[in-house]
């Protein structure tokens, strides 16, 4: 008889490492959580090649046979042989139903940096499609305003990065997001002369 074990690379403020969780527990799975803030499980991380959580190993008689980053639900359907029928989707139905201005709406984070302070963040949100919507501007008449998405999951790391100088703007709703997972908004000035506004949120694409 085959023994399959499920690992979990995990992190204490991952949005998306609560909802696997949740769905594994709730398919009827056992499995175990390694959280990263625990060094030997983020070199760990790291040697398996993940890049941030939830990041998940399926193992068969102790070698792993699959390995699955972020909180992909069909790949861990297709790799637990779990039947999509079997599933209680009433959840995800309800969600689908809320329009998409209203998803956007909900999930906007912002951020506001003053003159004289250094650095400001916005909540974290979840970018639950492959798009984030991001607006900013520099309201300062001085001093470049940085303006970053970032990833706290791999160690506070910036995963996109713009420059505005005084009076610019920027603003586009095809960011594109390789992971879905909890980002959040940083606004930076190095020298602290600069100020601005800024915004994110998961974009709706509709095909």
């Amino acid at each position: 008889m085959k023994i399959i074990e499920i690992i979990v690379y995990s992190s204490e403020n991952c949005g998306y490492c609560h909802r696997q969780k949740e769905f594994l527990q709730g398919n009827g799975f056992v499995f175990e959580v390694r959280d990263i803030a625990k060094k030997e499980h983020l070199q760990a991380l790291k040697d398996f090649g993940g890049r941030g959580t939830p990041f998940t190993l399926i193992q068969e008689d102790g070698e792993v046979i699959s390995k699955v980053s972020g909180f992909n639900k069909p790949e861990l359907l297709k790799l637990l042989n779990i039947k999509q029928g079997d599933l209680n989707m009433k959840k995800e139905r309800n969600e689908e139903n809320t329009t998409a201005k209203e998803v956007e709406a909900k999930a906007t984070v912002t951020a506001t940096l003053k003159k004289g302070d250094q650095a400001a963040n916005s909540a974290r949100v979840d970018l639950t499609t492959n798009y984030a919507s991001v607006t900013a501007k520099n309201t300062g008449t001085k001093g470049v305003l940085g303006v970053y998405i970032m990833d706290p999951t791999w160690i506070d790391e910036p995963i996109h990065s713009w420059f505005l100088n005084p009076g610019e703007t920027f603003s586009s709703s095809l960011v594109q997001i390789k992971q879905k997972n909890s980002y959040y908004l940083r606004l930076y000035s190095y020298d602290k002369t600069a100020s601005g506004t800024g915004s994110l949120a998961p974009s709706i694409i509709i095909a």
